[in-house]
């Protein structure tokens, strides 16, 4: 059993990987490529009703590929030694306690540039005249923000802190 550090409900193991692993990370993911497709839609509309819409897709860019990277390091990394209950080959107690930082710090990146796309577009609001494509995308994002912050929230409350437990037993 996982014990939340912010709640005293009890999740399982194998149901805390099974959300995370599984429906999570597929709908994110799903968010993510709604996202890019409706962007590159939008920018070859929109641009002139939307100056920021430049800087909004860069940003995106950057969000999405900090997302497969923090992906590929939970799937390589740290999915298998909480599976297993025990460090992988190869993997020192002290490379996964500097792993799981690396994961927070893409943690506040991805805040970081969520906030700043928010910022930019007046809280994903699209501007008077805008695409039905471009006001989607806006939609998309917001859907995106609140699948994040549940990851943010099932890892940093959750799958990290069993994971210290895990590196303590070492």
């Amino acid at each position: 059993m996982v014990r939340s550090r912010s709640s005293e409900n009890l999740v399982p193991a194998p149901e805390l990987i099974r959300m995370i692993e599984g429906e999570h990370l597929a709908t994110t993911t799903a968010s993510i490529d709604r996202i890019k497709v409706l962007l590159d839609s939008a920018s070859h509309i929109d641009t002139k009703n939307n100056p920021q819409l430049d800087t909004i897709h860069i940003r995106f860019m950057e969000l999405e590929a900090l997302y497969h990277n923090h992906l590929e390091k939970e799937f390589k990394l740290i999915f298998p030694v909480f599976k297993s209950k025990k460090l992988t080959k190869g993997l020192t107690k002290t490379q996964l306690a500097h792993q799981i930082q690396l994961l927070k710090k893409d943690h506040a990146e991805m805040k970081e540039i969520l906030a700043h796309i928010r910022k930019i577009s007046d809280g994903f609001q699209a501007h008077p005249g805008s695409s039905p494509t471009l006001k989607l995308s806006f939609a998309e994002f917001f859907r995106l923000e609140q699948e994040l912050k549940t990851h943010f929230f099932l890892e940093e409350e959750a799958l990290f802190p069993e994971l210290i437990k895990i590196l303590n037993k070492f």
